[in-house]
């Protein structure tokens, strides 16, 4: 779950104790249900007063970000049990200052580095900070990685720009703050990207595969489970434990959902025979959630949303999900699936640790400013409050 700052700090300095009391009471229904809280403490959003002094572009404002934290640690730390200070802060660079696509609509390739560079240093300050205060929580970020591959496999240069993407977006980041300060490496991983480059340059440009007849999500993005077991082998250099914090499929149609929760399962089995210290795994999400620029549109939850009535109703995959995680495998069933009708090969079982501890599974809830995500029925009393 995350933590929406512009609740806690609506106005400079000014702390919202209600809104901290509904987080409180979240995380204590959790740990009365022996729920683990994995929380997010940014994940794109900014006051709007955070905002207007300069927001990340201006590397002084950390310090207020850094009071939010500390006021979080102290107010919430004994209820959580690991912390992501960061969501994905190389997409928020890219879609915010590059791109364009999210607030404040920049476009400008200088500014996005700044940011990138600012979050991380943002990070690096945090992170004594968390362990001083909550030393029994570990402390890490969740950054998005890709699968990048050349599009054009006989050209040199498409293969190089795959690389620099590649060590841009899944490393960078670990090099600015230093792997010392990450308990964990936390991943986010949904789809490949393809790249392709003029022979005399190695500027990429994407490749959009919709029109290539590959299995893609409803947002274009090219499905391939193997990518996630080729960047979990990837990031085992850095010798830490990993958890897989965000990885979903958005579509209407759930024999697709469900063939991806399980062929992403099976990669992440095939990682841990590899030997990587894979200890858990969370779908995104658990609701159908607003998708930024995407807008509802898209469907990623294991629970549909009626958006008139707030009316929720699990999918296939959330039963299938709920067998998975009971049985810590997946059963040689037959998939109820258009595409295929060939059973699955082989049998997976997610093995136990060197420790004896079984993988853990979770889903992701975020919580976002005036969201009434919550108020689902089934719910425990204390998600259910609205913020109108």
């Amino acid at each position: 779950m995350s933590i929406e700052w512009a609740r806690i700090e609506p106005q400079e300095g000014e702390w919202d104790e209600i809104e901290i009391a509904h987080y409180r009471s979240v995380l204590e229904a959790l740990r009365r249900r022996g729920i683990k809280a994995f929380v997010t403490l940014w994940h794109f959003t900014n006051p709007v007063w955070f905002s207007e002094k300069g927001g990340w572009l201006k590397g002084s404002n950390a310090k207020y970000f850094i009071r939010y934290c500390e006021k979080m640690a102290r107010e919430l730390g004994n209820l959580v049990d690991v912390w992501v200070t960061l969501n994905e802060p190389n997409v928020y660079a890219q879609c915010a200052y590059n791109w364009g696509a999210w607030p404040p609509q920049h476009h400008s390739y200088s500014q996005a580095l700044k940011v990138f560079w600012n979050l991380a240093r943002a990070h690096r300050r945090l992170y004594p900070r968390l362990k001083q205060m909550t030393p029994a929580a570990p402390v890490g970020v969740a950054l998005n990685v890709v699968s990048y591959v050349a599009h054009t496999p006989h050209r040199l240069s498409a293969h190089l720009s795959a690389w620099l993407m590649h060590m841009a977006t899944g490393h960078l980041f670990y090099a600015l703050t230093g792997k010392a300060r990450h308990d964990y490496i936390g991943v986010n991983y949904y789809f490949r990207t393809r790249l392709k480059t003029l022979s005399w340059s190695l500027n990429p440009s994407f490749v959009d595969v919709r029109g290539h007849g590959r299995e893609t999500s409803s947002l274009g993005w090219e499905i391939y489970p193997q990518g996630l077991f080729e960047s979990l082998v990837d990031l085992a250099r850095y010798k830490k434990p990993i958890y897989i914090l965000e990885n979903g499929i958005a579509t209407d149609d759930e024999g697709q959902r469900v063939r991806f929760v399980r062929d992403h399962l099976r990669e992440t089995l095939h990682a841990i025979k590899e030997g990587v210290n894979v200890r858990g795994y969370f779908y995104w999400s658990l609701l159908d959630n607003f998708e930024w620029h995407e807008g509802w549109a898209p469907k990623f939850g294991l629970v549909a949303v009626d958006r008139k009535t707030f009316e929720r109703k699990p999918k296939e995959t959330y039963y299938e999900y709920k067998r998975i995680a009971e049985q810590n495998g997946i059963e040689n069933v037959k998939l109820k699936v258009q595409m295929s009708n060939k059973a699955p090969s082989s049998n997976l079982k997610l093995c136990h640790w060197d420790f004896g501890f079984p993988l853990n599974f979770g889903f992701w809830h975020l919580d976002l400013v005036n969201w009434t995500q919550a108020e689902a029925c089934g719910y425990p009393q204390e998600f259910l409050k609205d913020y109108g």
